[in-house]
């Protein structure tokens, strides 16, 4: 699936109101992951995290590509997403947790 339209349409086919999605903000380079993160709304039960340049797929650790992180996690928020924040980057357990507490602090202190 390479747009959020492709994913709810294959979900909502199937017509089993329990089938939810991983949302990978990594792969949506068509359209702005937090507008993906919008559409597909309720229909998230978990997450891939990580960052890239609307090229190409990098799995680079937030905040160093272009991703909006600030409005993805408000929007997860607005559809009432309070799952996992599930990295996938190549970077030591530390690093994450350092980014992780970095992009929460930014968010909570711009509420």
């Amino acid at each position: 699936m390479n747009t959020s339209r492709e994913a709810i349409d294959i979900i909502d086919d199937l017509d089993l109101p329990n089938v939810k999605i991983c949302i990978d903000v990594n792969h949506f380079l068509y359209e702005r992951s937090e507008d993906a993160a919008k559409a597909l709304g309720t229909r998230i039960a978990t997450t891939h995290i990580s960052d890239h340049d609307y090229v190409n797929e990098r799995h680079w650790i937030p905040k160093r590509g272009k991703i909006d992180w600030m409005r993805l996690i408000s929007t997860f928020e607005s559809v009432g997403y309070t799952g996992v924040f599930n990295y996938e980057v190549e970077a030591s357990f530390e690093d994450i947790k350092k980014n992780y507490e970095e992009l929460f602090e930014e968010y909570n202190s711009n509420r």
